[in-house]
């Protein structure tokens, strides 16, 4: 397998399920108790639920855990694929740190995974601790897995030239993750702010943008 062959369908398969599911869950939740989405803990309006707000509750948890669960089975042959691509690229030459950077790469994608599973099992509604520590493993390790993607990368361009076709979804994978950045940045400063000042708007600030968090964090791996 060559790096081309990783192309653009890859990042939509992987989430042709997660991403309806959580439409169609958001839309039961806004149809099924919408006076529900006041009930924070500052008594302020939320307007449209919060992802374990929307996913955490009966069939719709069945549904939203089913759909991540496989997509982080398609992850973890996607992932497997692109390790032995970056491995078959570095081998050439003698890059020590790029092969240790290598394993760490494949080591914090597979707690990505895992992070990301299990805040989708226990939704804050049922175990807030677990999901709390959940979510800051998975976007600590989505951060950590971008760096050290982006450095193998960066290194791999500055040891080959590659044709047109392989520059293009590079570019691609980097701005995605421009939008994964931004996201964990803009959802940790919202929520802050909501649960410090009870600001009104800012808990639907931070539903909003924990989306795009949790989205890119399926994308950015497979563009």
């Amino acid at each position: 397998m060559k790096l081309e062959d990783v192309k653009l369908r890859h990042p939509f398969i992987v989430c042709a399920v997660p991403i309806p599911v959580l439409i169609g869950c958001v839309l039961y939740t806004i149809y099924e108790n919408p006076v529900g989405l006041d009930r924070t803990h500052c008594a302020i309006p939320n307007y449209i639920p919060s992802v374990s707000a929307a996913t955490g509750v009966g069939y719709r948890k069945l549904f939203w855990t089913v759909s991540i669960s496989l997509s982080c089975i398609i992850r973890v042959f996607l992932h497997i694929a692109y390790h032995h691509v970056l491995s078959d690229l570095f081998a050439s030459g003698n890059c020590v740190n790029e092969q240790c950077s290598l394993g760490f790469h494949s080591c914090i994608h597979f707690t990505e995974i895992l992070g990301l599973f299990l805040l989708t099992v226990f939704p804050s509604t049922e175990s807030f601790p677990i999901h709390r520590n959940s979510f800051a493993l998975f976007v600590t390790s989505s951060l950590l897995y971008g760096i050290t993607d982006l450095y193998l990368l960066w290194r791999l361009r500055s040891l080959r030239v590659f044709e047109s076709s392989v520059k293009k979804p590079l570019r691609r994978k980097r701005w995605t993750y421009v939008v994964m950045f931004i996201s964990v940045f803009l959802a940790t400063l919202f929520y802050f702010i909501h649960s410090t000042f009870c600001a009104k708007t800012s808990e639907f600030t931070f539903s909003k943008d924990g989306r795009p968090t949790t989205l890119t964090g399926l994308l950015v791996y497979e563009a």
